[in-house]
């Protein structure tokens, strides 16, 4: 049975199964091909669909190891907006953070991050989870675009998945190494602690010259009276865009205690709770008005940890939802 999920999900990401299907033979106007090109012009390209799309591609290509596959071919340019702020990490710990965080909007639960023997282990509580391929799509990419961001093999110390040994076990070792488990309560992977400190190489200029882009749009809504409201505007819309809207993370990027910004925040009669929802309310607008943006991504950005959460936020806000929101825009 497939994962009955309704989530929008990164067109970018279609862009695999279509890599797949033209690498074994399917060209533009095969039915595979003509018929996810039609579901992604209707914006219909749902976790659902994803799922059904890969099963699809392995029977007709005759490889049950089709998810896997596909994951291989990922790059942090197919996962849309999470791959700016992939790119935008400082370390393979904080990739592997957003990674989580975003996922759990696509999947409805996040990824756990433990220290187990001075290793790193990041499990995938996916109970409700029933098909196979969801898994090992998932963390054949986590896999290939850890090694992208790093510009390194970076090889597990081990990986499990919940499924028993298939017949087609040897692509797992091939690629995730030797110590993949079978049967496991949890799909996890585990990594030597050190690799979660190695430097993210790879950018994505494009996707952020679109988010500088509308970060300075926003700046210019605001009145900055002084330096420090000028360098707390920066800081605030980077922040959120980085899903890291706390006042921890604002205090450090301004070189200042998280106490001495209350403070200065209280001495202009202001907070910093009430600073971040007029800053969510002012993003959610321009996030809205750009259509290669899902509900999904922008909830992501504004660094809600669900889709609904926004949902009923902005509603809060504005008296609609964002659905109707953009909706009124066209």
């Amino acid at each position: 049975m497939l994962l009955k999920l309704t989530h929008h999900i990164a067109k970018e990401l279609s862009e695999l199964p279509s890599l797949y299907a033209t690498a074994h033979g399917f060209g533009s106007e095969h039915p595979f091909q003509k018929k996810l090109a039609k579901t992604l012009s209707s914006n219909r390209f749902t976790s659902t669909k994803a799922l059904e799309y890969i099963t699809e591609l392995a029977e007709l290509t005759n490889n049950p190891a089709a998810g896997l596959d596909i994951g291989q071919l990922a790059e942090p340019k197919h996962i849309g907006i999470l791959g700016y702020l992939l790119n935008s990490s400082e370390n393979l710990a904080m990739a592997g953070m957003q990674f989580g965080r975003y996922q759990k909007l696509v999947y409805g639960s996040e990824a756990e991050l433990i220290l187990e023997n001075q290793n790193i282990k990041i499990m995938w509580p996916l109970a409700k989870l029933e098909n196979r391929i969801a898994d090992e799509c998932l963390v054949s990419i986590f896999v290939k675009i850890a090694n992208s961001l790093t510009e390194q093999k970076l090889m597990p110390l081990e990986v499990g998945f919940r499924q028993q040994k298939p017949a087609y076990a040897k692509r797992f070792e091939e690629i995730f190494g030797t110590n993949v488990k079978f049967g496991c309560k949890q799909t996890y992977i585990s990594y030597p602690n050190e690799y979660f400190f190695l430097e993210i190489k790879s950018k994505d200029k494009n996707m952020q010259k679109v988010l500088q882009q509308q970060a300075k749009m926003l700046l210019s809504h605001f009145t900055a009276q002084d330096e420090f409201e000028q360098k707390l505007n920066t800081a605030m819309i980077s922040s959120i865009q980085l899903g890291q809207a706390n006042l921890e993370t604002v205090s450090r990027s301004l070189n200042t205690s998280a106490r001495t910004l209350q403070r200065q925040l209280s001495e202009r009669d202001t907070s910093f709770n009430t600073l971040l929802t007029i800053y969510r309310q002012e993003l959610s607008q321009q996030y809205l008005k750009d259509k290669n943006l899902s509900l999904t991504d922008i909830s992501f950005l504004l660094g809600y940890a669900e889709q609904s959460v926004f949902t009923r936020a902005f509603k809060s806000w504005y008296g609609i939802t964002p659905k109707e929101f953009r909706n009124q825009l066209t």
